[in-house]
C-alpha cells in the first residue's frame, strides 16, 4: 500500500574538488566532499488531485516533478511543498537534493520502486559529482570514482553535471566525521558560481588539466587526507583541505572568484582555522575546527571581514551529517 504522505529532510553538500580532468587513464572527475546537516531543503508531498507546488521555489519544483511524472507516463495529481531551502547557485548542491527529494516523494507516492541512483539519472543529476547523490543516500565524507572516459565510454569530453547524461559516479568510500570537528560555512554575497553555459564554457576552456596537478592531488587525498579521517587528526585532515586549493581543478575554480574568496580563506587561517576551502565553484568558502565555541569564533571573523569590505553575507555552523535523507511516510 502506497503512503498518503511523505516528509524528507535531505543533507546539503560541499564539494571539496574534482580529482581528475586529465582522462590520460580513460577515466574522469572523481572527487572528495562532505554532507552537512545544514543547509537543508524540507519538503513535503500528498496524492492530491491536480499537481499543486507551494512553498518555496515554486516554479523550480513544478518543473522538476512534471520532468518525473512525464518520465513514468503519470497524471498530474499530487500536492508538494517545500518548507526550507538550500541557497541556489552557491555551490551546495541545491537542485540535486532539491530533485531528489521530488523524485523520492513522487515515487513512494506512487509506489515506484526505484533507488536514489536511478531517480538521480531520471532527473539528470550526478552526471559529473557523485558526492550531492551520495550525501542523500548515506551522509558522511564522500570519495567517488568518476566516469569512464573515451570516444566509446560514459562521456566523451569534459562536462559540467548540468551539461552530462552519465550516471551519478560510484562511491568507493565514506567516512563518519567526529560531530566535534565543525564546518563554518560562508556565503558572501557576490557573484555566484559558475553555472550554464558560463560553466560548460569553464570545462571546455581549462582541460583537460595537466597529468601532474591529478598526480600530486591523488598522492595528497590517498595518503595525507583519508588517513588523516581514519586516524582521527584534525590538524593534517585540515591542512591537506588547505592544500587542495592549490591543485587541478580546484586551483581554476578558485582563481576565477571575487578578490575577496581568497581574503576570507587566508583570514580564517590566520584566526587558527586547522583548513580551508571552497565548495564547488563557490563562493560557498569553508572552515574546519574542532568544537562549537571555536567554531562561533571563526564565524565571527568572517563576518567581521565581510562587514569591513562592506559586502553581505550567510553564515552557518555545522557538523558532518553522517546519514542521508530523513524519510518519513505515513
Amino acid at each position: 500500500m502506497c503512503p498518503s504522505n511523505i516528509k524528507i529532510e535531505t543533507p546539503c553538500r560541499m564539494h571539496i574538488t574534482l580529482i581528475d580532468e586529465n582522462g590520460e587513464l580513460c577515466r574522469v572527475d572523481g572527487g572528495i566532499g562532505v554532507s552537512l546537516e545544514k543547509p537543508q531543503v524540507v519538503m513535503e508531498g500528498k496524492l492530491g488531485g491536480d499537481l499543486v507546488v507551494e512553498g518555496v521555489q515554486k516554479d523550480l519544483v513544478t518543473s522538476l516533478a512534471k520532468r518525473f511524472l512525464d518520465h513514468y507516463g503519470l497524471e498530474e495529481g499530487d500536492y508538494l511543498k517545500v518548507y526550507e531551502k538550500i541557497p541556489e547557485h552557491v555551490g551546495l548542491g541545491s537542485k540535486t537534493q532539491l530533485s531528489l527529494a521530488t523524485a523520492t516523494i513522487l515515487s513512494k507516492l506512487h509506489g515506484i520502486k526505484a533507488t536514489t541512483r536511478e531517480l538521480a539519472h531520471i532527473m539528470g543529476r550526478g552526471g559529473t559529482s557523485g558526492i550531492g547523490v551520495a550525501a542523500f543516500e548515506d551522509g558522511g565524507f564522500i570519495l567517488d570514482g568518476g566516469h569512464s572516459f573515451g570516444p566509446d565510454k560514459e562521456k566523451k569530453e569534459f562536462l559540467p553535471s548540468r551539461a552530462s547524461k552519465a550516471k551519478p559516479a560510484p562511491v568507493l568510500a565514506k567516512y563518519n566525521l567526529p560531530e566535534e570537528w565543525y564546518w563554518v560555512v560562508t556565503i558572501p554575497n557576490v557573484k555566484r558560481g559558475a553555472s550554464g553555459e558560463e560553466e560548460f564554457n569553464i570545462f571546455q576552456k581549462h582541460c583537460p588539466i595537466p597529468s601532474e596537478d591529478v598526480e600530486k592531488l591523488c598522492r595528497l587525498i590517498f595518503m595525507v587526507t583519508l588517513p588523516a579521517i581514519v586516524e582521527r587528526d584534525l590538524e593534517v585532515f585540515g591542512q591537506s583541505l588547505t592544500k587542495i586549493i592549490s591543485l587541478g581543478f580546484k586551483k581554476i575554480e578558485v582563481e576565477l572568484q571575487h578578490p575577496i574568496i581568497k581574503n576570507l580563506l587566508n583570514t580564517l587561517l590566520e584566526n587558527g582555522a586547522e583548513g580551508v576551502g571552497m565548495s564547488s565553484f563557490g563562493p560557498t568558502t569553508f572552515a574546519i575546527t574542532e568544537g562549537k565555541k571555536r567554531a562561533e569564533d571563526l564565524m565571527k571573523t568572517a563576518s567581521d571581514l565581510l562587514n569591513e569590505r562592506k559586502i553581505s553575507g550567510k553564515f552557518f555552523i555545522t557538523p558532518t551529517r553522517n546519514k542521508g535523507a530523513f524519510i518519513e511516510e505515513t
